[in-house]
């Protein structure tokens, strides 16, 4: 019961959007990256069985290192995280310095 319970706190409700959204928001804060997209799609309505993957587009940009720690506390974070689709690109920066731009599709574990 107490992993059961556990796992229940660990996904995502498909119809919060905005709880769902503030989850990216808190992940942009902590690795100082600046989310450039964050969009929920809508999950698949055959979905059978109590879990769904709840699909994103998430695109951030930072320096490199703190894209890679955005990746990680996505991939080790509170939600179960699956990536489908990764691009990195880079591209110079205002101050002239190198960025990277980060873009996922991305699903989070959840309840219909």
């Amino acid at each position: 019961q107490a992993q059961a319970k556990e796992l229940e706190g660990r996904l995502m409700k498909a119809g919060q959007l905005a709880v769902n959204l503030q989850y990216f928001y808190k992940l942009e804060t902590e690795n100082e990256v600046k989310l450039v997209d964050v969009r929920q799609n809508t999950p698949p309505k055959n979905a059978k069985g109590l879990y769904t993957g709840i699909p994103f587009i998430v695109s951030v940009q930072g320096s490199f290192t703190q894209v890679m720690n955005f990746l990680n506390r996505l991939q080790h974070g509170r939600h179960f995280c699956r990536i489908n689709a990764a691009n990195f690109s880079k591209t110079t920066g205002a101050s002239g310095g190198t960025l990277v731009n980060l873009s996922l599709n991305l699903e989070l574990l959840g309840q219909p």
